[in-house]
């Protein structure tokens, strides 16, 4: 959800590692991604379309995604 803080890391690419909030729009923006949509999604959804995106640019990337810390209610 927005104000949710996720982690944002590449395995094989540790300077690419991100920590991201989610905005108020509901998007996040990485180092190579844009204006992903985050809010309401799973974290498994969020890292199949990272791992696309970034395919663009890396050879097989090995996306991860973890919720850090939860916005409060």
């Amino acid at each position: 959800q927005v104000g949710d803080v996720l982690d944002v890391k590449l395995m094989l690419n540790p300077e690419l590692n991100d920590q991201v909030s989610v905005r108020p729009d509901g998007k996040i923006s990485t180092t190579i991604a844009q204006d992903i949509q985050a809010a309401g999604r799973q974290p498994m959804d969020i890292q199949a379309e990272l791992e696309q995106l970034y395919a663009e640019h890396l050879a097989e990337p090995h996306v991860a995604v973890i919720v850090r810390s939860f916005a409060p209610n």
